[in-house]
């Protein structure tokens, strides 16, 4: 996992001489199909590909926050020692019954 946050270049105004290269092979077909994508959105192709490499970014992103919060949920849950498993998913009458109780002071 990378342990330094990458510069937020997204929205910095570079000229072609000073901005990163890098070129990409395109599977058959897909160059025409980004064309496409991109003249619906009135941008480049360059500019279309760019937004789609953000968003895949920021997706990854949320996705680890939101498996971290879940893995503090799971480790935070409250487990029935008769069945070993969470208590909400748990049928056993001592998990029913302070289901119940929860439920009633929500």
């Amino acid at each position: 996992m990378r342990t330094t946050p990458l510069p937020n270049r997204r929205f910095e105004k570079l000229s072609s001489r000073d901005a990163d290269k890098f070129v990409i092979r395109l599977p058959y077909r897909m160059r025409s199909e980004v064309d496409v994508a991109a003249e619906d959105q009135f941008t480049s192709m360059n500019s279309f590909i760019l937004q789609a490499i953000a968003e895949k970014l920021d997706r990854a992103a949320r996705q680890d926050l939101l498996l971290d919060a879940l893995a503090e949920a799971v480790v935070d849950a409250k487990w029935c020692a008769t069945m070993n498993r969470p208590v909400w998913t748990c049928g056993c009458a001592v998990c029913r019954s302070s289901r119940v109780q929860i439920e009633d002071d929500e």
